[in-house]
């Protein structure tokens, strides 16, 4: 990636500029369009009208959330989820992020549904209108895509209540196992979902309104290139969203520079092909480095994974392994909490004193103690050293 932006030569005046506006210049907007539509496979084509740019996709999603919901609605986030959605969501909009727990529940899978359902009730009985339903798919931290068919379910839950469904795709193209088989170090896990867009589910299969219908997508993780700083919304039949982002689009200006590197980028098909295939090739490699680590010290992990670039883990169980349990917590709050509290702290001080930082459950609204994130795309030198240290501090 860095040697391909190095390469990209006569950079035009324009850079230097304003560009086109602080919805992102014309050319970005196409390139994004044609890039999305021929990668996420969209029902029907996305137009650069339907795109409006970010200077990445914390400024999309706080944009999105003022657009669709007033102060003291509520956004649904089911759990575990990225930990800066929260704030993205409700740091300056005064809307609510309304957690969503599921229990012993997969939270990908169809039987989640009724707990989203519950968390509508709940909202309604209090008087507060539900708004948007925010989605990570690949799933941040879970390593994990939504099926097809819980994707429906979920679009048909919020044409039902008249929900905006949110749905951030920023790992869609880091998907890097298609079968259970393909480097199975197990026999138990499950069968792999495949990423599918929301755009590319027809409205006749959920029979959602298409102007309920979001996506954020941005260049920071499939590209590993999170200081370009572009992220954007995909809207496809809501205009209203775009010609509302414009006034305030000058408080999330992307560079013009940036523009020029992304446009070339994406418009260069050999090198996106590429550097896909070669992305996905060392992602495998490290994920089954560390899914070998785990089988081989018998820590507790979530099974299934195939896209982004995490493991969830639970650290806090193999900790107890070794040490006493943690103290009780005196302060308010369920005993649950209590023991995520200290538990997480106990295991992110031993990890820190090897100087391993990892975020811990708490992070991501995690409903159980001691499962931290591994985020495996390092170098493979680090990837080993970091997993050895983990070792060190915990056993």
């Amino acid at each position: 990636m860095l040697d391909y932006v190095r390469q990209i030569g006569n950079l035009p005046s324009s850079g230097l500029t304003y560009g086109d506006g602080g919805s992102g210049c014309r050319r970005l907007r196409q390139s994004v369009a044609r890039f999305v539509s021929r990668n996420f496979e969209t029902v029907t084509p996305v137009e650069a009208e339907h795109v409006t740019i970010t200077n990445g996709i914390s400024a999309a999603n706080e944009h999105l959330t003022n657009l669709v919901a007033d102060p003291g609605e509520a956004i649904l986030l089911g759990r575990p989820y990225y930990g800066a959605f929260p704030g993205d969501i409700q740091l300056r909009t005064g809307v609510h992020c309304v957690s969503v727990s599921f229990g012993d529940i997969d939270p990908l899978s169809e039987n989640a549904i009724s707990a989203y359902e519950e968390a509508v009730t709940a909202c309604r009985s209090k008087g507060q209108r539900v708004a948007g339903l925010m989605l990570c798919n690949p799933h941040n931290p879970l390593g994990r895509c939504y099926s097809r068919s819980m994707l429906i379910k979920l679009m048909t839950l919020c044409q039902k209540h008249k929900i905006h469904l949110i749905s951030d795709e920023i790992y869609a193209l880091s998907v890097w196992r298609t079968t259970s088989g393909e480097g199975s170090i197990t026999s138990t896990e499950p069968t792999l979902e495949q990423f599918t867009s929301v755009l590319s589910i027809p409205t006749f299969e959920s029979n959602l309104d298409p102007s309920l219908v979001h996506v954020l997508w941005g260049l920071s993780k499939d590209f590993g290139a999170n200081g370009i700083r572009l992220g954007c919304i995909i809207s496809q039949h809501n205009p209203s969203i775009h010609a509302a982002m414009v006034p305030v689009s000058k408080y999330s200006y992307a560079s013009s520079l940036a523009e020029h590197v992304a446009s070339t980028m994406l418009d260069d098909d050999k090198f996106i092909d590429r550097y896909l295939a070669e992305n996905d090739r060392k992602l495998l490699r490290h994920f089954l480095l560390v899914k070998q680590w785990v089988v081989e010290n018998q820590i507790k992990h979530e099974e299934g994974a195939n896209a982004a670039f995490f493991f969830w883990v639970n650290l806090g169980e193999f900790y107890l392994r070794h040490h006493e349990p943690p103290p009780p917590v005196a302060c308010s709050g369920s005993p649950t909490s209590h023991l995520q509290s200290s538990l997480d702290d106990l295991v992110s001080r031993a990890l820190l004193d090897e100087r391993v930082f990892l975020a811990s459950g708490a992070t991501f609204g995690s409903e159980k103690p001691g499962w931290f994130r591994i985020v495996f795309s390092v170098q493979e030198v680090v990837l080993e050293e970091g997993l050895k240290r983990i070792l060190e501090a915990l056993s």
